[in-house]
């Protein structure tokens, strides 16, 4: 997993918000859903924060969940972009 390495809250904000923007920038509608498949990790959660701060509906998975139920979450949502790390 690697050497873990501490973030103080203006960074974490920082990287949230630069998430965020990005999401806007290419296109991603307000109100537009995201389902975000990644492992739990840093980027995940910075993601994850990304998306409550701009207030999109999510859906958030784990490689934990059966094969199965990933690709049904994929194949019945709505959203444009299906965030992968």
């Amino acid at each position: 997993m690697g050497s873990y390495h501490w973030r103080t809250f203006n960074e974490i904000d920082r990287r949230v918000n630069m998430v965020a923007s990005g999401l806007k920038h290419i296109g991603h509608p307000d109100q537009g859903s995201v389902v975000l498949f990644a492992e739990t990790r840093e980027e995940w959660m910075t993601t994850a924060l990304a998306c409550f701060k701009r207030a999109y509906p999510s859906k958030f998975m784990t490689s934990f969940k059966y094969l199965n139920a990933v690709l049904y979450h994929f194949k019945t949502s709505p959203s444009k972009y299906k965030l992968d790390r």
